[in-house]
Formats: structure tokens, sequence, C-alpha cells
């Protein structure tokens, strides 16, 4: 018989709701503000999610995302969206990354989707661990999130 490889569950991906107005009130920003690049964080950090509980959460043909494990996927976009702040040296900024000296003058503009995360399965921040740990089947492989904010293996 031939060693079949286990499927990677996507279970939080594809049922954990949440959405930009909850990130927006969690990470307690400016409401009135438009913020296209909080998509990017609820997708990456319930692939990480995924990646490290590699849970169906299926009970009797149900899914049912406990809400430890949304709080761990909150706390988990908390950290990436502080890791991509500290990437811009502070300050949420857009357009591409250049810096144009005038004289004394040096503008410098950021890019938040290049800012460098990588994070994978087996080395989330201690506080996200600490709630999706119960949750945890089988480890996956080690996968990172590039600087683009997408999984690679």
């Amino acid at each position: 018989m031939a060693n079949v490889e286990p499927t990677q569950s996507t279970a939080i991906e594809d049922n954990l709701t949440i959405t930009d107005a909850e990130v927006i009130s969690f990470l307690a920003l400016d409401s009135t503000l438009a913020y296209p690049w909080i998509s990017m964080l609820i997708t990456t950090a319930k692939q990480l999610a995924d990646k490290f509980c590699n849970n169906p959460f299926n009970s009797s043909g149900v899914v049912v995302i406990p809400d430890a494990v949304k709080f761990g996927v909150l706390m988990l976009i908390s950290s990436l969206y502080n890791r991509m702040i500290m990437a811009q040296g502070g300050q949420v900024v857009s357009g591409p990354m250049i810096e144009q000296k005038a004289g004394d003058l040096m503008i410098k503009y950021g890019d938040i989707t290049r800012a460098s995360i990588y994070y994978g399965p087996n080395n989330l921040p201690d506080d996200v661990v600490l709630y999706l740990k119960a949750y945890r089947l089988t480890p996956g492989k080690a996968e990172v999130v590039s600087d683009y904010g997408k999984l690679s293996s």
C-alpha cells in the first residue's frame, strides 16, 4: 500500500469569520480610515493558524471553531500588524519603498505588503501559541510566510 501524505486542514481559513471591523476594533485603529491591508493580515493569520493546528474541527459533521482559536487568530493578526508597523518605521504608510533625497530633505515611502514577516507553524509568538496549542493535532511541515504574506514551503 502506498504512503499517502496527510491532508492539511483549512478549517480555520474556510470557516472562521473575522471581519475587517472586528480587526479594526481589536487593534484600536481609527474606524473612519480605510485599511486595505487588513484582509491580507486576516488571511495570513488564518493560514498560519491552520498550519499550526492542522485540525479539521469537525464534530459529527459540523465544523465548529472554538472562541479560543478565534482569539488566538486575532492575537496573531495583532502580532503581524505590529511587525508590519515596526518594518515601516513605526507608521502606517503606503506606496513603494523609496527614499528620495533633495538637499537636506529625505522622503521615505513604504509598502506594507512587503513588510518582512516570517512566521511558520513552529515559531508563532508565545502569546498566540497559548491559545492555539490545545487544538493542535498533528504538526504540519515547516512553512514560512514570505515577505509578501503568502505561504511558501
